[in-house]
């Protein structure tokens, strides 16, 4: 911005004489004749005076605030300017934080950036607010920083008890994997027409054999590759996060809320893996399904996921066995899977069991089995994955007195 000419000698700053009118589209403003004019941005607004009517006035080296898009001043509290240093410079407005910048006052930049970054040359940086900042208001002056965090609006589900981001090695694997597997299926169909192109010169002519095998090796290549790139793809966004009322999700779709109350089924999916006898690790999948019909996965593709999955397979438990007790004292079927129950017994398929003839029912790494009295092996089995709302199912058992 051009630098506005210094006060006559004597004289006060800007000399007497009537203020234009706020909004003004001028590039200088009007003044007295004979008076100096201060620059105004081009077709920007005049700005608003402080509380005593005053325009902004120049410290000792005679600069004003710079604008910011759409022309406003950088003010405080009732139309304050901040304060200047010693060399007279005004912090401009919607500037960038310098690499190697520090925050006005010595902090830390807050996210989506800030409303006055530091000075230029000649002064030291802005001042906090004086007193309580204005609603709306940044921590030093301007528009609040907008919040990039996705769970920022589900403040319906109470405080956030932790995030659940997808891991790097998840999101960058598929990535690379499907960049080498689809390179490598170029290769191969590369050397397939190479091949054929060498064979045009033969005397027996084109040789198409190792096209052929090129082509039958590059295209599961090429399959396998693109696979994986749309899965880095889909997954790219995927993150959760744990609320003390329900869970957020985020994925292509955006960021949505889940309330416990309304996920009508849950499965669990926990497996111990072992090679050749020693533990190799443990995966787990667990699936939501909401009142709306959509089906939300949470899987080892997220950050501690058995934390986050354990919490919503008890909480929605919690939430949905009132309910299966007022229908099984009902007289109702309460179905879960290959399993239901009623008042009257058991059901598996086409067949049913009297609660009176139902000795145990026996869960043992995570296979069930229900125990007829009388026989030596299981009337039916079932295995934990199968089972939506388990927990649930295992409440309801232990209160027959039927849980082995």
């Amino acid at each position: 911005m051009q630098r506005p000419p210094n006060p006559p000698p004597g004289g006060p700053w800007p000399p007497p004489g009537p203020h234009p009118p706020q909004g003004s589209a001028g590039p200088f403003y009007h003044q007295t004749p004979g008076g100096p004019f201060a620059p105004q941005g081009p077709g920007a607004a005049f700005p608003p005076p402080g509380p005593a009517g005053a325009y902004p006035q120049p410290g000792p080296g005679g600069a004003f605030p710079q604008q910011g898009p759409g022309g406003a001043f950088p003010q405080g509290p009732g139309g304050a300017f901040p304060p200047q240093g010693p060399g007279g410079a005004f912090p401009p407005q919607g500037g960038a934080l310098p690499p190697g910048g520090t925050f006005p006052s010595g902090g830390a930049s807050p996210p989506g950036g800030h409303a006055f970054p530091p000075q230029g040359p000649g002064g030291p940086p802005p001042q906090a607010w004086a007193g309580t900042p204005p609603p709306g208001a940044g921590p030093y002056g301007g528009p609040a920083p907008a919040d990039v965090s996705p769970w920022a609006s589900m403040g319906a589900l109470g405080a956030c008890l932790s995030e659940h981001p997808i891991k790097g090695v998840s999101r960058w694997g598929s990535l690379i994997f499907g960049i080498l597997l689809l390179a490598g299926a170029a290769s191969a169909v590369g050397f397939g027409l190479l091949s054929v192109a060498l064979s045009l010169s033969s005397r027996y002519g084109p040789d198409f054999g190792g096209l052929v095998t090129s082509l039958v090796i590059g295209l599961p290549l090429a399959l396998l590759g693109g696979f994986l790139l749309f899965n880095a793809w889909r997954s790219w966004p995927l993150a959760a996060a744990l609320f003390e009322k329900g869970v957020g999700y985020r994925d292509r779709k955006g960021a949505r809320p889940v309330a416990f109350a309304d996920v009508t089924s849950v499965w669990q999916a926990i497996t111990r893996r072992y090679v050749n006898g020693v533990y190799a690790g443990t995966t787990h999948v667990y699936r939501a399904q909401t009142r709306a019909g959509e089906t939300l996965v949470f899987d080892d593709r997220l950050r501690d996921v058995e934390k986050l999955g354990e919490a919503l397979v008890k909480a929605s438990a919690a939430a949905l066995l009132p309910g299966a007790l007022r229908a099984f004292e009902a007289g109702e079927r309460v179905p879960f899977g290959p399993l239901a129950l009623d008042r009257a017994g058991l059901h598996s398929g086409g067949k049913s069991l009297p609660w009176a003839e139902v000795k145990a029912v026996k869960i043992e790494r995570g296979l069930i089995s229900v125990d007829r009295d009388g026989k030596w092996f299981a009337w039916t089995r079932a295995t934990v994955p199968q089972i939506p709302n388990f927990y649930v199912l295992v409440a309801l058992l232990d209160r027959l007195g039927k849980l082995g």
